[in-house]
Formats: structure tokens, C-alpha cells, sequence
């Protein structure tokens, strides 16, 4: 090998970095492309949708992709998937209000026009509420007799309502 050659592998090693990153920072990289091609820079929209127009529209629409006119970065068209009819002719209606509240959003005119497409809704992601199992009798009969030396009626409920709630999440 010549200097030449051990030089090159210093540097390749040199660019290798075994720093800790911020997951974020990960995912925005990763998802970069994927967001490209809807015209998303970087998924901000999708991210922060309720909160740019609200829950209620956030839950009854989803934006889809924005396409620019060519060679321009602003001034764009917003595909929005609409669940039902009657809610696309409300947000028709709306539509100057929900253009200024994206605008506003990224403090440039963003998008110009709404394009409404009548589909049903992804899948909402959400996680279902836990729904604790009920208690057997015997279970109930225990956790009172657990609890019977307890004189403050206030703890004593507290604890109970923990204990059930315990109880209910192991699987016996």
C-alpha cells in the first residue's frame, strides 16, 4: 500500500461518526423523500394538520399532496381527501379561511387552491382507550379483605380503585 492509499482510509474512517442523534432527526432524514414526492418538504402539514386547521376539519380530512406550478415554490394546490360529501361542500366554503390558516402557518403563500378529493379517510392511528376486564367475585372478595385495615375512607377508595385497576390488567 502507498501513502496515497492509507491517507483515503484515514479519511473514510474519519467521516464515520458513531454519535448519538436525536430520533427526529433520523426519521426527518428518512422520511424526506417520501414526503418529497408528495410535495411535503418534510411531512410539517401532515404532522401538524389539527393543529393548522383545527380538530374538527383535522377529523373529517386528511391532506393528500401539494403540487407546485412548475418552477415555483409557492402558490401550490392542496389535494385534500374529504370522508363525506356534506363535509367537503362546508370546507368549499371555507376554503379562503383554510388557505390563510396554512399560509399563515408557513409564513409564505404556501398554497393558493384547494382541490377536494371525496375518498374515504386513512385509518385513524390512534390507540384504543384500555377497557379494564371486569373483576371475578373472588378477585373483589380479596382486594376487600386487602383493604380492611384501612380506616380512611378516602384512601381506602383510592387504593381501591388502584388495586381493581391492577388487578384488571394481569391476566389470571
Amino acid at each position: 500500500m502507498d501513502e496515497a492509499e492509507k491517507k483515503g482510509e484515514k479519511k473514510d474512517e474519519q467521516k464515520r461518526s458513531y454519535v448519538t442523534q436525536a430520533l427526529g432527526k433520523s426519521i426527518s432524514r428518512l422520511t424526506r423523500s417520501t414526503y418529497g414526492k408528495r410535495g411535503f418538504a418534510d411531512g410539517e402539514i401532515l404532522q401538524r394538520w389539527p393543529l393548522i386547521v383545527g380538530e374538527m376539519l383535522a377529523a373529517t380530512s386528511h391532506p393528500e399532496k401539494i403540487v407546485y406550478p412548475t418552477n415555483k415554490n409557492g402558490n401550490g394546490t392542496l389535494h385534500l381527501r374529504v370522508g363525506n360529501a356534506g363535509m367537503a361542500l362546508d370546507i368549499q366554503h371555507m376554503e379562503p379561511l383554510i388557505l390563510d390558516r396554512i399560509n399563515a402557518h408557513f409564513g409564505y403563500r404556501a398554497v393558493a387552491r384547494l382541490k377536494l378529493i371525496q375518498a374515504p379517510l386513512p385509518a385513524s392511528r390512534t390507540k384504543q382507550a384500555f377497557q379494564p376486564r371486569p373483576l371475578s367475585a373472588a378477585e373483589t372478595r380479596g382486594l376487600n379483605q386487602t383493604l380492611g385495615g384501612v380506616d380512611d375512607p378516602d384512601l381506602k377508595q383510592v387504593l381501591l380503585n388502584l388495586g381493581q385497576s391492577v388487578a384488571s390488567r394481569n391476566k389470571r
